[in-house]
């Protein structure tokens, strides 16, 4: 009903409204592909990122935070569905575009060094899913271990170092 109602409006508007009204539409096509994808409807999730991820850099440019925010939400999709290096791509655009707008100590930077992390595991690329992991520790300042990243310790030879974390 309430994407409903903003689509209604924004028909009312001619297609062009202000950025209040974008900001709901984005944000309750997000809500409704993340409820897409709990349901396991990924390809279908995925559309409603992607149609965000093309409306905001539309609207707010390609090296914009939020078009950064929607290519974390496309990476993820794309990595639960074992497209790793798409999930990259996405994944470390989002993160040079945040680099660029100052945004580098972010939750959204945070998030990027994870998926990036996550992908290189997947994709068998040990050191550098290390390297975005230890990134993404300090960019956080928690310490950040977690099973994924003991599994690429565990890989490259360096199991002691990754009980603490499994």
């Amino acid at each position: 009903l309430a994407a409903a109602a903003v689509r209604k409006l924004i028909a009312g508007a001619g297609g062009k409204t202000g950025a209040q009204t974008r900001y709901w539409q984005n944000r309750i096509d997000t809500k409704f592909a993340r409820a897409l994808i709990r349901q396991g409807k990924m390809a279908e999730g995925e559309w409603h990122f992607r149609d965000a991820l093309e409306r905001s850099t539309r609207e707010a440019g390609a090296n914009s935070v939020p078009t950064a925010k929607f290519a974390l939400e496309l990476a993820n999709v794309q990595l639960r569905q074992g497209r790793y290096e798409d999930a990259l791509g996405q994944a470390s655009a989002a993160r040079t575009t945040l680099e660029q707008r100052k945004a580098g100590e972010s939750a959204n930077m945070v998030y990027a060094l994870l998926l990036i992390g996550w992908s290189q595991v997947m994709a068998g690329r040990f050191e550098t899913a290390i390297a975005a992991f230890e990134q993404r520790a300090q960019t956080a300042r928690d310490g950040g271990g977690s099973v994924v990243w003991g599994y690429a310790m565990i890989r490259t030879g360096r199991a002691e170092a990754a009980l603490p974390m499994l």
